[in-house]
């Protein structure tokens, strides 16, 4: 376990270098053999002429009646929203299918969870592949961006010295990750003393947690697993682009952050990087309107994980109407 110890130290002094940001798109080029673009959604919006378009996934069309907003609003509704779907994707849909497809939405919603807006490496690399062009400026910014911060290099650290005396820590990510990320970090990032950051990764290791893959006591803390330099997540995703691109085409932009079934406020980490998120879209003329701890969603509206019932969907849909359309988006 000594080893462990003595050997954290050194190894978070050594840079890593940072992945590239979107599979197969290192240098802002479509990679060869990569799915031609695909201009269904353009289409779409071309024919539907949307009042209200929702970029998302499946917490957007789980939340959306789009017949029972149209009715609200007196226009047409369109929920363009797809499973496993992030920032890289809705900015996608912006820059080269809403804006191209030369349909006007009053109002683009993009609703997300916790940190999806700052993702930068990209799932679902068969929709990213259908939705670019053969170049993608912002991929080849994000290339040369220096993702890598602190709390990385210290992650990553921690990764290496842990997997040099546990080998097989490689293959239970649900036991390093969260001991990596909250951990180390906490320990050095926080101030707390070297002694308490040995006897807490000690412990880490004692008999209580040599269980199957649970990793009980440990759950708690990596409720969010994002870098505290939010300055840094931005740089390295397409926010920056995505909030641009909708200000100079002259469109409304709104970001809505979904609420988790778990939601409790707690995590403070996650909170202080949503707050950060909504001043610096604040700063580029776009509001976030942050669902999380309305007393309406109670817990009985939820369906499979973090979505809304369809029983309960166009409760949702009105509780939107009210919340952003009458109120404003302020509670």
């Amino acid at each position: 376990m000594l080893l462990v110890v003595f050997a954290l130290p050194a190894l978070f002094r050594v840079p890593i270098t940072s992945p590239a940001p979107v599979a197969g798109f290192g240098d802002g080029h479509k990679p060869a053999g990569a799915e031609a673009f695909d201009a269904t959604l353009q289409r779409e919006l071309a024919q539907a002429q949307p009042a209200a378009l929702f970029i998302g996934n499946s917490n957007t069309y789980t939340r959306i009646d789009e017949a029972r907003l149209a009715a609200l609003i007196g226009g047409p509704v369109l929920v363009q929203a797809h499973d496993g779907t992030t920032g890289v994707h809705w900015y996608l849909q912006l820059v080269n299918h809403v804006i191209p497809s030369q349909a006007r939405p009053a109002r683009i919603f993009v609703l997300f969870r916790d940190d999806e807006l700052l993702s930068y490496t990209g799932t679902k690399l068969s929709l990213v592949e259908r939705w670019s062009q053969p170049f993608e400026p912002a991929f080849a910014a994000m290339d040369q961006a220096d993702c890598t911060t602190r709390s990385m290099r210290l992650r990553a650290g921690a990764e290496r010295a842990i997997q040099a005396v546990w080998p097989l820590a490689a293959m239970e990510s649900d036991n390093l990750y969260p001991l990596a990320d909250a951990v180390a970090p906490a320990a050095i990032l926080q101030g707390r003393p070297t002694a308490t950051f040995h006897a807490e990764l000690n412990a880490r290791f004692g008999l209580g947690h040599l269980r199957p893959i649970t990793s009980d006591g440990m759950s708690d803390l990596g409720k969010y697993e994002g870098s505290d330099d939010f300055a840094a997540r931005a740089r390295c995703s397409v926010l920056p682009q995505l909030l641009d691109a909708a200000q100079e085409a002259g469109l409304e932009l709104t970001l809505v952050r979904v609420q988790r079934r778990t939601w409790d406020g707690q995590d403070h980490e996650l909170e202080a990087m949503v707050a950060q998120l909504g001043a610096y879209a604040a700063e580029h003329g776009v509001q976030l309107v942050d669902f999380s701890g309305d007393p309406a969603v109670t817990t009985d509206w939820y369906g499979t994980v973090d979505h809304i019932s369809d029983e309960h969907r166009g409760a949702w849909t009105e509780l939107f109407h009210r919340r952003v359309y009458v109120e404003g988006g302020d509670r």
